[in-house]
């Protein structure tokens, strides 16, 4: 799902990062408020390789950004403790939500990849008898359309791959090798992608030469 556009714009990613809304801000600034708003604690910021900010900033600024909470999954992040205290997660709250995502049109399998605060949010909403409460509860929380779930294994290895073709795109177009590129860990790839998100020539060019110096 990720790549239905980004791939076809491969050439242009490597010039301009796709930062849609966050056009103002740092790449770990927006992966910071991704954190908050899937329901994860924001200190889990200091833990996370450049990597994985790369990819989650990579996905977020997508076109498929319901693949991010597929990503953030796989990451084994603490929950924000932003759930009412008389509020446990338990079976029986897990199939209600399943319930509303399909009599509204979601994929419920999406639940797999939710984190407890964004399973209190549906079933809240929905136990209020609030309908367009619960409306717009789901519209703003990037779900997969019935059928639409990405596979988890591919979201992973599709996002990696189009962050190698930036990367190298980028470093191709200003003259560096093949073999250079190659040589490229995918954490060195991931600080010069990183790099190219500030639109800084200078912190890309230092980025470059400290993981093409390493």
């Amino acid at each position: 799902m990720i790549f239905r556009t980004l791939l076809a714009a491969t050439t242009a990613l490597s010039l301009t990062i796709p930062v849609a809304a966050f056009a103002q801000t740092d790449a770990r600034e927006t992966v910071r408020g991704v954190l908050e708003s899937y329901g994860y604690d924001v200190s889990e910021m200091d833990r996370l390789s450049n990597s994985q900010v790369a990819e989650i900033y990579l996905v977020a600024t997508s076109e498929d950004a319901e693949d991010v909470r597929i990503l953030l999954s796989s990451m084994n992040l603490t929950d924000a403790d932003m759930m009412p205290a008389d509020f446990e997660r338990t079976t029986m709250i897990d199939d209600a939500v399943r319930d509303v995502l399909e009599a509204n049109g979601y994929e419920p399998s999406a639940i797999e990849y939710m984190s407890n605060n964004e399973v209190a949010q549906i079933y809240l909403a929905a136990t209020t008898g609030d309908t367009n409460d619960l409306d717009q509860q789901l519209e703003v929380m990037n779900l997969s359309p019935m059928g639409e779930m990405a596979d988890a294994t591919e979201v992973m290895a599709e996002t990696r791959s189009n962050m190698d073709q930036v990367v190298a795109s980028r470093l191709t177009s200003m003259g560096y090798s093949q073999e250079q590129i190659d040589a490229l860990s995918q954490e060195e790839t991931a600080e010069i992608y990183l790099a190219m998100t500030s639109e800084d020539a200078t912190a890309v060019q230092t980025a470059i030469e400290g993981a093409l110096g390493s």
